[in-house]
């Protein structure tokens, strides 16, 4: 792959922080099963705070239980205070991460929260971004806040490894699944 094409894909995929507003009201917080995400997390926390921050309630088969019920004790050990935990349910028809951003602004949409943080992985960004701006409602600004794991999965590392372009090269399929599945063309 050349440099032009790494460029152009970096573009897609990767986002940084907007810096749309000094706090954030809540903080969607996307772990997956990677608990080194949490040191960033809780050091940007202790820096700005949240009102809440919220974490998907759903079965993680690499964590073997619940996201939240793995996430929250941790994070509490942090000092990040109980009442401020909120877990996610996917309950809607849209599985995966996509339910769960649906719920998660179905709960957001009814509240006089603004200032919504995403906080995920940065090669996922992107599509939380995405899905977030579907499923909000028009009073909410989003910002993201990228987040490292340990694969090394970044603008200038993942092209070296065949874990790093197989998840980047999947989240631009994701936009395409996303986008015609939400706004289907009709011929």
């Amino acid at each position: 792959m050349n440099q032009a094409t790494i460029h152009a894909i970096n573009e897609m995929v990767f986002m940084d922080k907007l810096n749309l507003f000094e706090k954030p009201d809540v903080i969607l917080y996307h772990p997956g099963h990677f608990p080194e995400l949490n040191d960033q997390l809780v050091a940007y926390y202790k820096s700005v705070g949240a009102s809440l921050i919220m974490i998907p309630g759903v079965y993680n088969s690499f964590l073997n239980g619940i996201e939240y019920e793995f996430y929250a004790p941790l994070l509490i050990r942090e000092g990040i205070e109980k009442e401020k935990l909120v877990s996610i349910s996917a309950d809607t028809l849209a599985k995966g991460v996509e339910g769960v951003v649906e719920s998660a602004f179905s709960y957001i949409n009814q509240t006089e929260y603004k200032n919504i943080l995403l906080a995920g992985k940065s090669f996922f960004c992107r599509r939380f971004y995405l899905l977030s701006s579907i499923y909000a409602n028009d009073e909410k600004v989003i910002d993201i806040l990228p987040l490292e794991d340990n694969r090394d999965i970044t603008p200038s590392k993942w092209i070296n490894s065949e874990k790093g372009r197989a998840r980047v090269l999947n989240e631009i399929g994701q936009y395409s699944k996303i986008l015609t599945d939400k706004y289907p063309i009709n011929k």
